[in-house]
Parts: structure tokens; sequence; C-alpha cells
């Protein structure tokens, strides 16, 4: 059985091992990488529970994410790389902090269809072990190309979004989320084996490298529920259409009383 630092620091002993078992990963790299995705379960755990206080808190905006880019610098900066217990409780601070700023964001995603939420949950999480999956299973390096072409797209998107601030297109808005899921899935696989590479040459800072996997979740589950927020949006755009199109034919054959009343 295999034993992490998170483990110690949890009261409990994580094995993952046998899930990551790989010809050309050793045995320390696998250690590495159960101890990332535990801290990386963790912080997940304390983004959703910044995101659930904040839904009777109200406090996320941007206060609190100033205070996450901190937590995040603090993260960086820290000299202190061995103190696992600090920078997991630095990391699970920058998760609680990135809850309470994404607490908005789900308010109006339950306000909309509480079911949202969940598909989006369910469907981040597939799409990020499978993609982590593909880059840990993968030839050694083989994704890393991908670094300069993802930021050369991320740059184009914040370009995108920053014009539809004045231009208000539809369709430059399905660019910046679509290219942006895209661009976030990409960035799993690269993270990924970026950090096989780094612990396989020494590096064990797992909190910093759990931190980068949890932003590049966060940025995916944000897009999946604006996309299907969206979706849903035009249903019922579509469906108060079609309600319209009806009481209309009923204002005309049945009388202005029908009418007016399908008005309200």
């Amino acid at each position: 059985m295999t034993s992490s630092p998170l483990g110690n620091i949890l009261g409990r002993e994580i094995n993952v091992s046998a899930l990551l078992k790989a010809n050309d990963i050793t045995l320390d790299v696998q250690r590495h990488l159960a101890n990332v995705y535990a801290a990386l379960a963790a912080t997940v755990l304390a983004c959703a529970f910044g995101a659930a206080a904040d839904l009777w808190l109200h406090v996320g905006g941007l206060l609190t994410m100033v205070a996450g880019l901190g937590a995040m610098v603090w993260l960086a900066a820290d000299q202190d790389k061995n103190n696992n217990p600090k920078r997991v409780g630095i990391l699970l601070l920058f998760g609680l902090l990135k809850g309470f700023s994404l607490g908005p964001l789900i308010d109006m995603v339950l306000h909309v269809d509480p079911s949202i939420l969940v598909t989006s949950l369910l469907a981040t999480t597939t799409v990020f072990v499978c993609f982590a999956g593909a880059a840990i299973f993968a030839k050694r390096r083989s994704y890393l190309y991908l670094g300069g072409l993802l930021s050369s797209v991320l740059s184009v998107l914040m370009v995108a979004s920053l014009l539809n601030l004045f231009m208000r297109l539809e369709f430059l808005m399905s660019i910046q989320l679509y290219g942006g899921l895209a661009v976030f899935c990409g960035y799993v696989i690269f993270d990924t084996q970026l950090v096989v590479e780094k612990a396989t040459l020494g590096e064990r800072d797992f909190a910093w490298h759990a931190a980068e996997l949890f932003i590049d979740f966060v940025g995916i589950f944000v897009r999946i529920c604006i996309i299907l927020m969206r979706n849903k949006d035009k249903e019922g755009n579509r469906s108060s259409s079609r309600l319209s199109s009806s009481s209309s034919s009923g204002y005309y054959s049945s009388g202005s009383r029908t009418g007016r009343t399908a008005r309200r």
C-alpha cells in the first residue's frame, strides 16, 4: 500500500497506485500523482462548500476574486515547499474563495434549472477524468507541445471577450464558450503531462500541481454550466414562441378575451 503526505494530514492512507500503474511512470511519480489528485478532490470539495455558503452569505464578487488571486500568489510564492499542512491549507483557502466567487453563477443556475448543476458537475468530472487518463497513459511528453498552442488560442479568446463587451455578438459569445471549453480540456492533458515530467525531475510540490489542475476543472465546469443555461433559455424562448403563436390563433378565432388572457 502506498501512503501519501496528504493522506497523513487527512488521517487516512491513500492508495491509487494500482490505477496509475504504467511502465514508464515510476512508483515515486505514482505516489506524487496520488497526492495531487487527492489534493484536487479536497480543493473541489472546499470550492463546493464555498459556493453553497455563498447562497446564504452573498459575499461572492470582486473582493473574493481578488482574495482568491492573493491565495494563489501566496501558494506560488511560498518558499517552504516541504510544509505540506501549510500548503494544503493555502490550497483549500484558494478553493473556498473560488467557491464564493462562483456563488452568483450557481445561484443563477439554480433559478434556471437545478438539474443543470448536477449535469455540469458530472460532465466536468467525466471530461476531466478522461482527458487526464489519456495524458497519463499516453507516451511521455507527447502532448507537451500543446502549451504554446493553448496559450495562443487563450490569448485570442481573451481579445474576443474584450471585444464582445462592446459588440455584444452572439457568435462571439459562442466562440468564447466552446473555444474556451476546448482550451481547458487541452490544458488538462498538457498540465497532467507537465506534472508527470516535473515529478520525474524531482519536483514534489503536489499542492501547486493540484492548484493548476483545479483551475482547469473550474474552467470546464463554468463553461458547461453557461452552455447548458443558454440552451435551456433557448428552449424556453422557443416554447414561449410556440405558446404565443397558439394563443394568437385562439385570440383571432375565439375573441379578444382569450388573447388578453394568453398575453398575461
